[in-house]
């Protein structure tokens, strides 16, 4: 693709890449196909600065405004039931 200066095409879980390499990692409608998710996503945050996963379901897109919201908020207890909530009922991790 023409606006693609540089890309890796690897193994997504053992990339070949030096942590803190990214400013940004951003993955779309990927975790759902990865079963080591937290595996992954310690590994992920590792090679960015900061690491954004997003899955677009409506599950997700509705629910993690609660818990970001509370922690703001400086509800950070509440925060945590809400996500561990969500984590139960929707098979979403807010980590």
């Amino acid at each position: 693709m023409n606006h693609v200066r540089n890309a890796i095409v690897c193994d997504c879980l053992n990339p070949p890449i030096i942590e803190g390499s990214f400013d940004l990692i951003v993955a779309n409608n990927f975790l759902h196909h990865v079963t080591g998710k937290d595996k992954f996503l310690a590994k992920g945050a590792r090679i960015g600065k900061k690491a954004v996963f997003n899955e677009n379901t409506v599950f997700w897109a509705a629910s993690w405004p609660m818990p970001y919201i509370l922690a703001k908020l400086g509800l950070k207890q509440l925060a945590a039931k809400v996500s561990s909530r969500i984590e139960r009922t929707h098979w979403q991790c807010l980590v």
